[in-house]
């Protein structure tokens, strides 16, 4: 599974709580793979598959008052994505034994951070208009509101605070993705995401 293959089948689990089949999924992936980064798209945030821990710290994009905790999220899940809200990329940082599993659980969280992010800052995305349209309740999740009243218009640094209950969040509705997903006819033992080599060793 590419990465607009699974941006597809992760905007339709969060539209209706379904996936289509591989061959509807094949007909709507875009032509143009290499010209538009398909997170961008659907979720509104470029998303980063191994990203470098110490270029994150050096950007300041983990507050100093943050890295306790943040640090045993990242031992728990084996991976952490870090939020640059300016240029609107997350950064997903990898620890050294994760595996396709972890990866794809990863790029799942991200597209959740990135779409409540969207919903709070009002920003545009096409996978949050669509779920608008179509009426569901998972916009209007009691979290987002609480994590909307946390977060400066202005503000650049995701706090810690919110990153944990994003990831809160993530875990609830990526346990029943990926429940739908084992129920579908996609294999996902493997993945093609585009993964660069960095590793993150945080002691």
């Amino acid at each position: 599974m590419n990465e607009d293959r699974l941006c597809l089948v992760i905007e339709d689990f969060l539209i209706d709580q379904s996936i289509s089949r591989v061959e509807d999924i094949n007909k709507r992936e875009s032509v143009f793979l290499f010209l538009e980064k398909p997170s961008k798209k659907f979720f509104g945030f470029n998303i980063e598959i191994g990203g470098s821990l110490q270029q994150v710290l050096q950007w300041g994009l983990i507050q100093s008052q943050d890295v306790w905790c943040l640090l045993n999220l990242f031992q728990t899940r084996k991976f952490l994505p870090v939020v640059n809200l300016k240029t609107r990329k997350i950064y997903i940082i990898l620890t050294e034994d994760v595996n396709d599993t972890d990866i794809l659980k990863a790029y799942f969280h991200s597209c959740i951070y990135a779409l409540m992010i969207c919903q709070i800052k009002n920003l545009r995305c096409e996978a949050l208009t669509k779920m608008q349209w179509s009426g569901s309740s998972y916009v209007n999740h009691n979290k987002v509101q609480e994590i909307a009243t946390r977060l400066n218009d202005d503000e650049l640094v995701v706090p810690g605070e919110l990153v944990l209950a994003l990831d809160q969040i993530a875990l609830q509705e990526y346990n029943s993705f990926t429940k739908v997903l084992n129920e579908s006819d996609w294999i996902v033992k493997s993945n093609m995401l585009p993964v660069k080599q960095w590793r993150g060793t945080w002691r």
